[in-house]
């Protein structure tokens, strides 16, 4: 009686893991991916503004789905967190140039089935788009704020500093300005008096610029063209020979890649051009060709990590 019943219960355990199997086998290979989502938010917007945008599917085996969403800048969100099929996601950009973005959006399941990009929705992004740069003068130095935008910039916050050197008066100077109107050229400038090896910065806006140099009294004297900008990679155009990268600011810089440019991994160690991608922490070592309205061109970039 009791080889009976353990044959009865060995039967019943082995039946229930085979149909187990089976189940989960047959999941696997009848899963359907998502339903290409639905990208829902505004159509209009102005440059830094944070804008809100929902993205809604169905899976059709009602599984939990996550969300990629591309901006149309060269960025995009990664894989969201997962939501219930048929609930809205919510999640939110923020364009720093101005121009048309189409923002599209694609899902997937918990068993990495993905579904096609959605139909793109077009952002349009105007406002004032500010800029500005340093160069030295006479005495001190001297920087021009740009407004490219079409609408008035208001409450522009620009500000000159030196960094290093021996700086005995004018180390930092700023102001803001109540208004600068589209197109218009707004010279600014600093007095200092110093001497040894310094860098200027001068920032307006989300825009900063810079120049090195050595300082005699209130006069920059040999200046160098070598600056550093750190930040993250927003675009690389490998056929272009530029690269595009976002400071902690916010603010974009659009650097040309020198042909002898040096690529370098974080340890110092010699990298190829194709093995920087976006979202990189990268140090950028750039130099200004020419006068100070010319290109801006890379001539070392390093991953920070």
């Amino acid at each position: 009686m009791e080889r009976k019943l353990v044959g009865v219960f060995l039967c019943m355990l082995l039946t229930t893991t085979t149909v187990f199997q089976v189940t989960a086998v047959g999941h696997s290979l009848s899963n359907n991916p998502p339903e290409i989502p639905h990208i829902m938010g505004p159509t209009n917007g102005t440059v830094g503004t944070a804008y809100d945008y929902m993205v809604n599917t169905v899976d059709p085996d009602g599984d939990n789905v996550s969300y990629w969403v591309e901006w149309g800048d060269g960025t995009h969100t990664g894989w969201t967190d997962s939501y219930p099929s048929g609930e809205h996601a919510v999640v939110n950009h923020t364009w720093y140039e101005r121009g048309s973005f189409l923002v599209t959006a694609k899902a997937k399941d918990i068993y990495d089935a993905e579904s096609d990009f959605s139909a793109p929705l077009m952002m349009n992004v105007t406002g004032p788009q500010i800029d500005i740069t340093v160069r030295p003068r006479g005495f001190g130095a001297a920087a021009t704020i740009i407004n490219w935008g079409e609408d008035v910039a208001t409450n522009v916050t620009w500000n000159v500093t030196l960094t290093g050197g021996i700086v005995l008066f004018g180390r930092s100077k700023g102001s803001t300005i109540d208004e600068i109107l589209p197109g218009e050229m707004v010279p600014v400038s600093s007095f200092f008096f110093g001497f040894l090896r310094c860098n200027i910065t001068a920032t307006a806006g989300n825009s900063s610029d810079s120049l090195g140099g050595f300082l005699a009294g209130p006069f920059l004297l040999s200046v160098t063209k070598n600056e550093v900008y750190n930040g993250s990679v927003e675009k690389i155009d490998v056929e272009k020979k530029e690269v595009t990268v976002k400071n902690l600011n916010g603010a974009l810089k659009t650097f040309k890649i020198d042909p002898s440019c040096k690529f370098k991994d974080k340890n110092g160690n010699g990298i190829t051009i194709d093995q920087i991608k976006k979202g990189d922490s990268v140090k950028v070592t750039w130099q200004r060709q020419g006068s100070p309205n010319t290109e801006k061109v890379a001539v070392e970039i390093q991953k920070l990590e």
